[in-house]
Protein backbone atom coordinates (compact mmCIF):
# COMPACT_ATOMS: atom_id res chain seq x y z
CA UNK A 1 0.00 0.00 0.00
CA UNK A 2 1.76 3.37 -1.13
CA UNK A 3 0.70 6.44 0.72
CA UNK A 4 0.69 10.14 -0.50
CA UNK A 5 3.16 12.19 1.42
CA UNK A 6 3.45 15.42 1.06
CA UNK A 7 4.24 18.57 3.40
CA UNK A 8 1.66 20.49 5.10
CA UNK A 9 1.64 23.75 6.59
CA UNK A 10 1.33 24.19 9.72
CA UNK A 11 -1.94 26.35 9.48
CA UNK A 12 -3.74 23.47 7.94
CA UNK A 13 -2.67 21.17 11.03
CA UNK A 14 -3.89 23.51 13.27
CA UNK A 15 -7.09 23.99 11.30
CA UNK A 16 -7.61 20.12 10.69
CA UNK A 17 -6.47 19.14 14.96
CA UNK A 18 -9.17 22.43 15.34
CA UNK A 19 -11.97 21.53 13.24
CA UNK A 20 -12.09 17.93 14.35
CA UNK A 21 -12.20 19.17 17.96
CA UNK A 22 -14.93 21.54 17.67
CA UNK A 23 -16.98 18.66 15.27
CA UNK A 24 -16.23 15.75 18.37
CA UNK A 25 -17.24 18.36 21.14
CA UNK A 26 -20.29 19.43 19.04
CA UNK A 27 -21.23 15.82 18.24
CA UNK A 28 -20.84 14.34 21.40
CA UNK A 29 -21.75 16.72 23.49
CA UNK A 30 -24.44 19.91 23.24
CA UNK A 31 -23.21 23.21 24.64
CA UNK A 32 -25.17 23.17 27.54
CA UNK A 33 -24.53 24.88 30.55
CA UNK A 34 -21.79 22.30 32.02
CA UNK A 35 -20.14 22.17 28.12
CA UNK A 36 -20.14 26.23 28.47
CA UNK A 37 -17.75 26.03 31.60
CA UNK A 38 -15.54 23.39 29.79
CA UNK A 39 -15.47 25.67 26.62
CA UNK A 40 -15.03 29.18 29.34
CA UNK A 41 -11.29 26.83 30.46
CA UNK A 42 -10.52 25.19 27.28
CA UNK A 43 -11.23 27.04 24.31
CA UNK A 44 -11.70 31.16 25.37
CA UNK A 45 -7.49 30.86 26.82
CA UNK A 46 -6.31 29.95 23.77
CA UNK A 47 -9.36 31.02 21.02
CA UNK A 48 -7.70 34.59 19.98
CA UNK A 49 -4.72 32.76 18.92
CA UNK A 50 -6.52 30.49 16.97
CA UNK A 51 -8.48 33.18 15.12
CA UNK A 52 -5.46 35.34 14.84
CA UNK A 53 -3.98 32.21 12.91
CA UNK A 54 -6.88 31.67 11.42
CA UNK A 55 -6.92 35.06 9.59
CA UNK A 56 -3.21 35.23 9.03
CA UNK A 57 -3.48 32.10 6.86
CA UNK A 58 -7.16 33.16 4.68
CA UNK A 59 -4.79 36.19 4.51
CA UNK A 60 -1.56 35.06 2.76
CA UNK A 61 -1.75 34.09 -0.81
CA UNK A 62 -2.12 31.23 -2.92
CA UNK A 63 1.21 30.80 -3.94
CA UNK A 64 2.22 30.17 -0.39
CA UNK A 65 -0.74 27.77 0.00
CA UNK A 66 0.37 24.35 -0.65
CA UNK A 67 -3.06 22.50 0.19
CA UNK A 68 -5.90 24.44 -1.70
CA UNK A 69 -8.57 23.71 0.68
CA UNK A 70 -6.92 25.23 4.05
CA UNK A 71 -9.21 28.05 3.14
CA UNK A 72 -12.09 26.33 3.42
CA UNK A 73 -11.26 24.42 5.91
CA UNK A 74 -10.86 27.66 7.87
CA UNK A 75 -13.75 29.05 6.99
CA UNK A 76 -15.33 25.75 8.45
CA UNK A 77 -13.99 25.93 11.21
CA UNK A 78 -14.86 29.90 11.81
CA UNK A 79 -18.33 28.85 11.65
CA UNK A 80 -18.57 26.69 13.73
CA UNK A 81 -16.80 29.22 16.59
CA UNK A 82 -19.28 31.77 15.12
CA UNK A 83 -21.95 29.03 15.51
CA UNK A 84 -21.45 27.45 18.90
CA UNK A 85 -19.58 30.25 20.87
CA UNK A 86 -20.70 33.83 19.30
CA UNK A 87 -20.57 35.65 22.60
CA UNK A 88 -16.43 34.79 23.05
CA UNK A 89 -16.12 35.49 18.90
CA UNK A 90 -18.06 38.86 19.21
CA UNK A 91 -14.82 40.43 19.66
CA UNK A 92 -13.41 38.95 16.44
CA UNK A 93 -16.55 38.95 14.25
CA UNK A 94 -15.02 42.62 12.35
CA UNK A 95 -11.63 41.17 11.58
CA UNK A 96 -13.26 37.83 10.13
CA UNK A 97 -15.89 39.65 8.12
CA UNK A 98 -13.38 41.81 6.51
CA UNK A 99 -11.20 39.44 6.30
CA UNK A 100 -13.41 36.88 4.63
CA UNK A 101 -14.51 39.52 2.14
CA UNK A 102 -11.24 40.70 0.86
CA UNK A 103 -10.69 37.05 0.11
CA UNK A 104 -14.09 37.11 -1.85
CA UNK A 105 -12.81 40.57 -3.83
CA UNK A 106 -9.39 38.88 -4.43
CA UNK A 107 -10.69 35.60 -5.73
CA UNK A 108 -13.34 37.10 -7.76
CA UNK A 109 -9.68 38.71 -9.89
CA UNK A 110 -9.00 35.42 -9.81
CA UNK A 111 -11.79 33.21 -10.96
CA UNK A 112 -14.27 35.63 -12.87
CA UNK A 113 -17.48 34.44 -13.69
Amino acid sequence: MLFYSRPYDKSYLIGCIFTRFLDSIQRYYPLHSLLQQAVKQLLVPVLPKFVEAFLEALQSSDEAVTDTGIKTDIMKALTVLLKNVPSHMGAHFKSIVMCIWQLLVNSSELYPF
